[in-house]
């Protein structure tokens, strides 16, 4: 796949580095309502993912021509696999989740900046809310060493909408909320945020050392954004937008900042969080 003719040196780099590569199923599994993980080999992509990137699937539903970005929740490089989490909501997805074991599928990846987290951080709070939270498994997974502390929080409409929460446990505590209180807080995710950050220090002004990553409904992410900022932390939006070509050419998934307008398959899909400006409305958050 060739984009030599591109002179804007972040896409001739990425257009050395992005593989499309026929991979083959190897599990498929429903985690919760509507919640799919999907497992690829595809050794030739995942010895080159960076946590917070993603890859690009050829789309399988008839009249479909665009590719459907796709967060990479997992990678394991002994076995030369790749794992995806996505939302059922159209065609495309509908089809992902029936395919089976041993069908073969085209990927193009990894996509997205190399972000490099910040590893002098004390204590991480990683935020989902609904199909967000696989977008920070695998930097949940990157983060962990020794002496830092993981707070994970899951937010959902009802706790049989809950994702991945086993899969977060390995990396310290998990805290749930849900709009009707069915499962752990009763309300928003971030106004959990907003607790815990309080609760967890118990003392005003805050120390340094925390951040905050998020990752969910554009709504949900400006209100994290806004409680990270009221307690004064670091703090990493993973934005979800929708992509044409997912490559940085047709300029479809921009986001605005304090450092003007990002492409967000390009320049993203991680950013400072006090850089963007959350005054636009995602067109909407996924492909079908």
């Amino acid at each position: 796949m060739s984009l030599a003719f591109i002179v804007e040196p972040n896409i001739l780099y990425l257009a050395y580095m992005i593989r499309r590569d026929t991979a083959i199923v190897t599990h498929n599994a429903k985690i919760v309502d509507g919640i799919y993980l999907t497992e690829f080999h595809s050794p030739n992509i995942a010895q080159s993912v960076h946590p917070g990137q993603f890859v690009n699937l050829s789309p399988l539903a008839d009249g479909s021509i665009l590719n459907r970005p796709m967060a990479i929740f997992d990678v394991d490089n002994d076995k030369g696999t790749l794992t995806i989490g996505y939302h059922v909501i159209g065609t495309n997805t509908k089809k992902y989740s029936e395919l089976a074991a041993g069908e073969k599928i085209t990927l193009i990846g990894p996509l997205g900046s190399k972000f490099k987290f910040d590893l002098t951080y004390n204590h991480y709070f990683l935020v989902g809310g609904g199909i967000g939270i696989t977008s920070l498994h695998l930097i949940g997974k990157y983060l962990v060493s020794p002496g830092k502390q993981i707070t994970t929080l899951i937010g959902a409409r009802t706790r049989d909408l809950i994702a991945c929460k086993s899969d977060f446990r390995k990396f310290g505590k998990v805290n749930v909320a849900t709009d009707d209180g069915s499962e752990g807080y009763r309300g928003h995710v971030h106004e959990l945020l907003d607790q815990i950050i309080v609760r967890a220090n118990g003392r005003s002004p805050l120390p340094s050392g925390l951040q905050a990553i998020y990752c969910g409904p554009h709504l949900m992410m400006k209100s994290c954004a806004e409680v990270c900022e009221q307690h004064n932390i670091a703090h990493l939006a993973v934005m979800e937008e929708m992509m044409a070509c997912g490559v940085g050419i047709c300029v479809a998934c921009v986001c605005q900042t304090s450092e003007g307008q990002k492409k967000v398959c390009l320049d993203g899909p991680v950013f400072d969080g006090d850089k963007v400006q959350w005054t636009r409305e995602q067109t909407s958050g996924m492909h079908e």
